[in-house]
């Protein structure tokens, strides 16, 4: 058998552990049982690290051991604080799971900068389609607005016609 401590054993023996249970609850309080707990349990094993020189980004693929199953934005900040990079850096495209098993891979590009995950990651049709309506619908609100002030100095101009001629 595994000598290493699970956390469930780790736990029970936390809670049982009468004689200094006052002094540990003291100096450990409940949030960082339950972070020392999920750090354990969500232990990363890297499979794979390759560097493309292409793209200017790593390729990993790792294993992560939990308890349920991990969402992109989670693995994201884990992935920044495990390589020290900017999360707006990472791109996780990739979370598979087994069925019954608490054992999820995680394939994910780290690039150097953003710039470089711009130029590398492709957008689908809708999202170039939403990014031209942005930019028509600002176009036009900008010439509504130029259209208000053009409106404005007419009527100005209007009323001190009137003005001059009383």
């Amino acid at each position: 058998m595994d000598d290493s401590f699970t956390p469930s054993i780790l736990l029970v023996l936390i809670l049982n552990f009468d004689i200094l249970s006052k002094n540990f609850r003291r100096i450990f309080k409940p949030q960082i049982l339950v972070f020392l707990l999920n750090h354990w349990i969500n232990r990363m094993e890297l499979k794979k690290n390759f560097r493309n020189e292409l793209f200017n980004r790593q390729e990993i693929m790792f294993d992560v051991e939990s308890d349920k199953t991990p969402n992109f934005p989670e693995m994201k900040n884990k992935i920044a604080e495990e390589f020290s990079k900017p999360e707006e850096n990472i791109n996780v495209f990739n979370i598979k799971g087994n069925f019954g098993k608490k054992v999820f891979s995680i394939h994910a590009y780290v690039y150097d900068s953003k710039n470089d995950l711009d130029k590398a990651v492709q957008k689908t049709k809708k999202q170039r389609d939403a990014e031209k309506k942005a930019i028509e619908e600002k176009a036009s609100s900008v010439a509504a607005e130029e259209k208000v002030k053009a409106d404005a100095e007419a009527k100005k101009a209007e009323e001190t016609s009137k003005a001059e001629a009383e």
